[in-house]
């Protein structure tokens, strides 16, 4: 397959001219006038409103009118490829792709004639004798589009499969089965427009100028992949699936529960695939935010953490040199009777709890009321200094978990962003890829760490400094924020002197000659957060944990 010459926005002289009887216009309230007219097509015969810059396929879309695509991933701005959305306008001497066409005022659109349906069945038949499409066997049948639109479409297959070496691409988590893929290059757009990584090629173009054929197929670098699975949930047909949900159930076999993601303060939805009891896998929960679509490893894969032959399924109370289980009810008892004697012996500060990173923040918040209300101390963390500075190994790491919260939305949407700390990739990386998006949109990225941030080479400006040094250059950035604010005044403020002379301790000058970082430099982020709108400050792992933790 082949992307048309044409290309997404490629838009006929006869549409404008479009023949047939013009739809009925629609009347809508505008500004500056009671009422105003909207500009509308006919789609089947049916007149729809739309907006300036709507292609036919979401106008159809927006009005419950059904037009098959396989490529289509309109959050990846993903389009223009499969041709399986074709439709016939009156005026055009081909049949037009409804996902990239414009719509237009007084167009005549039919998108279920016998014209169109032969195209689409051409399409179906070619590109299911592509490849080696074994329904019967594939792990997608009750999830495969291409399996259900040749089914609508009457589509047969092949008596003979398509003989050709595919590629076979694995690795920990996903199964990457090349006789099923269709080239429609979804996996790409979700690997490079969404999760912002790009280390799968797009799968366009002519074979023959692909090295070896297998180069056709968009094959992963899984050296530099982050192993997100964003692309698993992207591919509409059975080409990439879990490892771990292989034979382990059709399709309608599973029982879809909604939940939130535990393995961070994101708070990300997701849909957990249950079946006789045991989770199977994990996706995200369609559009639903914060993540709208968007998974991280962990929260993607870290389910196969449940049945770790390793994993505690009861309490057990140790006797001597061993172990034995326990009940719930008496390890409880044990815990509360030799915490109770320690406090009562020792004090409250010689009691501490560690709450684990995966727990939710309910959990949180019960286990911090539990020692500062009923225990009277504050020696409760959520996790450790070490856990706080580690990278990311696999999805048993204590520096899974992390500790700030935001909107997606605003660091996708700011022009400037200032990023703290080392760990925002490895600890947050549904955070990470929206900081990515952002710059990828022409956001300016400011990472003040110790030199291991993944953020860092995507920087307009990175300031480099040892761990704990990163408190001295925040204060010096604020100390000119701060400046700027008391000098913009008309009157002062209470104790301003007083606050004056706490600011000209942080001078980016005195900050210079601590920590060794140019003053011009801590004078620049904070020029850019003042003047490049919106801003947004992202603090990671690691930022402000001292020597101690």
């Amino acid at each position: 397959m082949t992307r048309d010459p044409g290309g997404a926005g490629h838009r006929p002289a006869a549409h404008d001219a479009a023949a047939g009887a013009a739809a009925a216009a629609v009347p809508h309230a505008g500004a500056g006038s009671a009422t105003a007219v909207a500009p509308a097509l006919t789609i089947d015969g049916r007149a729809c409103a739309f907006e300036a810059g709507q292609t036919i396929l979401e106008v159809a879309q927006a009005n419950g009118i059904a037009i098959p695509t396989l490529c289509y991933l309109p959050e990846a701005g993903h389009r223009d490829v499969c041709r399986l959305c074709v439709v016939q306008v009156a005026g055009a001497n081909r049949l037009l792709p409804a996902c990239s066409t414009p719509a237009s005022s007084g167009m005549a659109v039919e998108t279920d004639n016998e014209r169109v349906r032969a195209s689409r069945r051409l399409t179906l038949e070619l590109l299911i004798g592509s490849g080696q499409h074994d329904c019967i066997t594939c792990e997608a049948l009750g999830a495969c589009e291409l399996s259900r639109l040749a089914y609508e479409y009457g589509v047969e297959p092949p008596a003979r499969s398509a003989t050709e070496d595919f590629p076979l691409v694995e690795d920990e988590y996903v199964v990457r089965d090349y006789s099923k893929c269709i080239l429609c290059g979804r996996c790409w757009a979700a690997c490079a427009q969404i999760q912002v990584h790009g280390v799968v090629p797009h799968p366009s173009g002519r074979r023959v100028e692909r090295h070896g054929g297998k180069q056709w197929y968009p094959l992963p670098d899984l050296e530099h992949c982050d192993r997100c699975g964003q692309c698993v949930d992207a591919c509409p047909v059975g080409a990439l699936t879990e490892r771990r949900a292989r034979g382990a159930g059709r399709q309608w076999e599973f029982e879809r529960i909604r939940t939130t993601c535990p393995h961070c303060g994101m708070g990300c939805q997701t849909l957990v695939y249950v079946r006789d009891g045991e989770v199977v896998k994990v996706t995200a929960a369609g559009d639903a935010p914060p993540n709208r679509g968007r998974l991280c490893r962990r929260g993607r894969f870290a389910v196969s953490d449940l049945s770790a032959a390793d994993r505690l399924t009861q309490p057990l109370l140790r006797l001597g040199a061993g172990l034995r289980p326990a009940t719930w009810d008496e390890a409880l008892d044990v815990v509360a009777e030799r915490v109770s004697a320690i406090v009562e012996r020792h004090g409250p500060d010689a009691v501490a709890g560690i709450v684990s990173p995966s727990r939710t923040n309910e959990d949180g918040y019960q286990a911090q009321k539990l020692f500062r209300a009923v225990l009277a101390t504050n020696n409760v963390d959520h996790r450790t200094p070490a856990a706080s500075r580690a990278p990311l190994l696999d999805t048993a790491s204590p520096a899974a978990a992390c500790y700030d919260t935001g909107a997606l939305a605003v660091l996708e949407q700011a022009r400037a962003i200032l990023v703290v700390g080392d760990g925002v990739i490895d600890d947050y990386p549904v955070a990470g890829a929206a900081v990515r998006r952002a710059v990828r949109e022409g956001g300016r990225l400011l990472v003040v760490d110790s030199g291991h941030n993944a953020l860092g080479p995507l920087a307009a400006l990175r300031v480099t400094v040892d761990p704990l040094a990163v408190q001295g250059v925040l204060n010096g950035i604020m100390s000119v924020l701060l400046a700027g604010e008391l000098n913009g005044r008309a009157e002062p403020l209470p104790h301003q002197r007083d606050l004056e002379s706490l600011l000209a301790a942080y001078l980016p000058e005195r900050v210079a000659e601590a920590t060794g970082v140019r003053a011009e430099d801590i004078r620049a982020i904070a020029d850019t957060l003042t003047t490049v709108r919106p801003a947004a400050v992202c603090a990671a792992l690691g930022a402000s944990d001292d020597v101690a933790g």
